[in-house]
């Protein structure tokens, strides 16, 4: 088969005007009897043919990959709201763990020692 250049080329200068039209053509000279024009119209046919089944099927791969990218941009846009959530979360949690802290240093300042002994206090009913 010829590549779709040369078709490309056999096609334009067939449609020149008469003169040394054949002389220029890269298919002439494959084919015996001037059968070169029926044999470039057939294989022109056959690439166009062939070219629309490949686009055809580039055009679903492309529908397809579009669809997967969306689907890749929904779940990380998905995973990124619950990143910025947790991120949220853990924020407010060392903000109370900070609350708590200083709450936690106040007690003990203000816890004093005493030397006393501590008296235990048993609830009524229990008897050690």
């Amino acid at each position: 088969m010829t590549n779709i250049d040369e078709l490309v080329k056999a096609l334009r200068i067939c449609n020149k005007p008469k003169g040394h039209r054949c002389s220029e053509c890269p298919v002439f000279s494959r084919y015996p009897n001037r059968v070169c024009k029926s044999m470039v119209d057939k294989q022109s046919a056959d690439a166009i043919e062939a070219l629309q089944s490949e686009n055809i099927s580039l055009r679903a791969a492309r529908d397809r990959a579009r669809l997967d990218c969306a689907v890749a941009e929904r779940n990380h846009m998905n995973t990124l709201e619950r990143f910025l959530e947790a991120q949220e979360r853990i924020d407010e949690l060392k903000a109370e763990n900070t609350q708590l802290r200083a709450e936690r240093d106040a007690l003990l300042k203000s816890f004093t020692v005493t030397s006393q002994p501590i008296k235990v206090i048993q609830p009524k009913g229990v008897v050690e």
